[in-house]
C-alpha cells in the first residue's frame, strides 16, 4: 500500500528551494511556527508536509542543531549557601543527644570543627544524662551544663563560641535542674538569651494529673522566664518540647504533621506559649524535613524538638531551618533517636530607637501621684478597669501598654508648645511690610505712600539697632 496516499510527491530540491524563497523564507529558526515544525519532522522522519507539499530537510534548509536550545543548569532543590555568611549570621543548632557519652562527646567536639559547621557560634543539647552543674572550656567552646540526678536521667547542655563571648562573661542558671537552663551572653551593647528546654516525659508509674502538673509546671517556669527577657535583646528558645504543634499562623507554620499518633493533650502547648511570648517555631516553615523524631523500626515519626525566636527576629533565612536526617554523630546506635534541628540566625548589635515624646505629660501625672489629688483618684480608678478588661479580652503585653498610654493621655494630656505672641509694634512692623510688597507686586513701589512706608521701616530699623550702629554698614534693602 502507498504510505504517501493522499500526499503530492516529493518536489525535487531546486523545486522546493524556489518555494521557499517564495514564501520569503529563511531557512532558519525564525521563521514560523508551521515552518519549524516541519523542519522538526523532516529532520526526525525525512520528510514533512508543509503548505501542502511532501519536502525533505535538504529542501526545507533544515540541519542538524538549528532547533537545539541552550542547555538548562541541572534544577537542584534550594538549600542555604553556606559558604556566605554575613557578620551578625550566625548557625544554631540543637539536638536531643539521648545520653552523652564519652565518645559521643568526642564525635560533637570534633563534627563543630569541621568546615560545614565553621560558623555554628551556639549549640543546645538535650537528655545529656549528666548529674552536675558545670562551667568549663574545651577548645573555642565555652561548656555549660545543668544536671539532673532524677532517675529518667535528663540533663542539658549549651555550647557557646569563644568568638561570641568570653567564658568569664557568660552566665547560666539552672531554672528546673535538668529541664530547663538560662544562659547569658553579652553582644554588642546588649545581650543574648539562651533558654534550654526538656519537657517531662509521660511516666507510667504517675497518674494522668501528675503528669499535667508537672510538665505545665515547667512551661509556666519557661513563660515566666521568658517574659522578664528585655525587648533589647535576643531571645532563643531551644529544646525538646515533648509535645506536637499545631499550625496557628504566624507563630507555628504548615510545616507539621497533620495527623499525629498518639497525640497527647498538650498539642495546644506550644501555640499557647507562642501567642502569648510573641514567638515563632523557626522549623515549622520549611516545606520538607520537619521529623524530628523516628522510632526504631521508621514506621513512626513525630515533630517534638522546635526551635523558638521573637516574630520581629524571625527573617526568611530563619525560617528555612530543618532537621538534618544525615547528622552522623552516634549514627552507629540502634533504635529511636531524634535529628538535630539546625537554623540560620541575624544577630546584630542593639541599635536604640529614637525617643518620641511621651503621648502624655509625665510631669503633670508625677505631680498628681505625690499630691493624691481628684485627677489622680479619678485616673487610678479608670485605669484599674481598662487593665483588668483588657488582660481578660486580649492579654498581651503589647495592648496592656496601648492602654495603659491612652489612659494616661485622657487624664494628662501632653502639653502644648507655647508661641511667643507678637507684640503690637511687631505687628505694625509686618503689616507695613505687607503693605511694601503688595505695592512692588502691582509697580507702584515709587508711588508717595509706599516711599512712605519705607521711609517709616527705616526709622524703625535705625531704633533699633545697638549703639554700636554707626560701625554696621548703611544703607538699606528697601
Amino acid at each position: 500500500m502507498d504510505q504517501n496516499r493522499g500526499f503530492r510527491e516529493v518536489a525535487p530540491p531546486d523545486e522546493a528551494e524556489q518555494h521557499a524563497q517564495r514564501s520569503q523564507l529563511t531557512m532558519n529558526k525564525t521563521g514560523k511556527r508551521s515552518y519549524q515544525r516541519a523542519c522538526k519532522v523532516a529532520l526526525t522522519k525525512g520528510a514533512a508536509l508543509y503548505k501542502g507539499r511532501l519536502l525533505t530537510a535538504q529542501a526545507l534548509g533544515a540541519h542538524e542543531g538549528q532547533f537545539a536550545s541552550p542547555a538548562k543548569a541541572e534544577r537542584r532543590s534550594f538549600q542555604p549557601n553556606r559558604q556566605i555568611h554575613h557578620k551578625f549570621d550566625m548557625e544554631v543548632l540543637t539536638w536531643n543527644a539521648g545520653s552523652i557519652t564519652s565518645r559521643v562527646w568526642n564525635e560533637i567536639l570534633a563534627l563543630l570543627a569541621t568546615t560545614e559547621y565553621r560558623n555554628t557560634k551556639i549549640v543546645f543539647l538535650q537528655e545529656s544524662h549528666w548529674q552536675q552543674d558545670q562551667v568549663y572550656s574545651s577548645g573555642p567552646w565555652s561548656v555549660l551544663t545543668c544536671g539532673s540526678t532524677s532517675r529518667h536521667k535528663a540533663g542539658l547542655v549549651v555550647l557557646v563560641h569563644s568568638s561570641l563571648a568570653p567564658l568569664s562573661e557568660i552566665r547560666s542558671t539552672s531554672i528546673v535542674p535538668g529541664h530547663l537552663q538560662h544562659v547569658m551572653i553579652p553582644w554588642k551593647r546588649s545581650r543574648i538569651h539562651l533558654l534550654n528546654l526538656y519537657q517531662h516525659v509521660w511516666d507510667s508509674k504517675l497518674s494522668k494529673m501528675e503528669n499535667r502538673g508537672r510538665r505545665k509546671d515547667v512551661m509556666t517556669q519557661l513563660e515566666n522566664r521568658i517574659q522578664r527577657v528585655p525587648q533589647r535583646d535576643f531571645l532563643i528558645v531551644a529544646g525538646d518540647f515533648n509535645a506536637h504543634a499545631v499550625t496557628e499562623r504566624p507563630h507555628i507554620g504548615p510545616s507539621v504533621p497533620h495527623r499525629v499518633r498518639f497525640a497527647n493533650a498538650d498539642v495546644k502547648t506550644l501555640p499557647s506559649l507562642c501567642k502569648s511570648c510573641g514567638l515563632t517555631a523557626l522549623n515549622t516553615w520549611a516545606s520538607g524535613h520537619r521529623s524530628t523524631y523516628a522510632n526504631s523500626d521508621g514506621t513512626y515519626s513525630s515533630q517534638i524538638d522546635f526551635l523558638l525566636v521573637r516574630l520581629h527576629d524571625a527573617r526568611r533565612r530563619s525560617k528555612e531551618a530543618y532537621s538534618d536526617k544525615n547528622f552522623p554523630v552516634a549514627a552507629y546506635r540502634d533504635g529511636s533517636k531524634h535529628f538535630p534541628v539546625r537554623a540560620t540566625l541575624f544577630i546584630p548589635p542593639y541599635s536604640p530607637t529614637p525617643s518620641k515624646p511621651r503621648p502624655f505629660d509625665a510631669t503633670g501625672l508625677d505631680v498628681s501621684f505625690r499630691r493624691k489629688d481628684d485627677n489622680w483618684q479619678a485616673y487610678s480608678h479608670r485605669l484599674t478597669e481598662a487593665v483588668v478588661r483588657t488582660m481578660q479580652e486580649r492579654p498581651s503585653w503589647q495592648e496592656l501598654d496601648e492602654v495603659m498610654v491612652r489612659v494616661s493621655a485622657e487624664h494628662y494630656p501632653p502639653p502644648r508648645k507655647s508661641q511667643p505672641a507678637a507684640g503690637p509694634i511687631h505687628q505694625e512692623y509686618w503689616k507695613k511690610v505687607r503693605q511694601i510688597q503688595a505695592h512692588k507686586r502691582a509697580g507702584t513701589e515709587h508711588n508717595p505712600e509706599c516711599q512712605k512706608l519705607v521711609e517709616d521701616i527705616k526709622e524703625e530699623e535705625t531704633r533699633s539697632v545697638a549703639p554700636s550702629a554707626e560701625s554696621q554698614p548703611k544703607g538699606s534693602s528697601w
